[in-house]
């Protein structure tokens, strides 16, 4: 499959590592310089729910929410964030890198911004981001190159973060056939 390295360039200048403990990082967008990986969950291709808003007096999860459903092949990666560095920090990093490397912000969050605190389970049950906390720090970007978008989310709390990869494209299809 391919892969678009649209951000691959600009943290590789940043001198940003390619890979820790074992698990490579996505070709589009590295993780925020001495964090460790925790995890990486190649999902493959399905719908993800990326979040595009937050209305702060919503009940219900659908209220709270405002999503974007996309379809494509999905990364998952989870980080520890490294010592001595804020939330705010990795946060801020992670948005400028992105700016630079061509993608539009289609939501950013902090803290309060992010929901009521009732709000942080939603996320997980929205989204599958887990570390959801009362210093949330979370943005939603895209990106297009070679008529193929993709979509990042990231979700940063104070001891760890996550990253989200979505690259749309066509589902192989015609796997099944009829045999009579």
């Amino acid at each position: 499959m391919h892969k678009i390295p649209i951000l691959a360039a600009v943290f590789c200048a940043l001198n940003l590592p390619a890979q820790a403990a074992g698990i490579q990082d996505h070709p589009a967008v590295s993780r925020y310089e001495g964090s460790t990986a925790s995890r990486r969950d190649d999902d493959g291709f399905k719908t993800y729910t990326l979040v595009v808003g937050v209305n702060d007096r919503g009940k219900t999860d659908e209220e709270l929410f405002k999503t974007l459903k996309v379809e494509g092949e999905v990364t998952r990666f989870a980080y520890e964030n490294p010592k001595g560095r804020s939330a705010y920090e990795i946060f801020a990093n992670y948005q400028q890198g992105l700016k630079q490397g061509g993608f539009e912000i289609l939501f950013a969050c902090q803290e309060k911004e992010c929901g009521p605190g009732y709000a942080s389970s939603g996320w997980g049950r929205v989204t599958g981001l887990r570390y959801a906390s009362s210093d949330t720090h979370y943005l939603a970007a895209k990106s297009s190159k070679d008529g193929r978008e993709i979509y990042v989310a990231v979700l940063v709390a104070r001891l760890r973060h996550q990253l989200e990869i979505v690259e749309t494209g066509q589902m192989q299809t015609g796997m099944v056939t009829k045999s009579c």
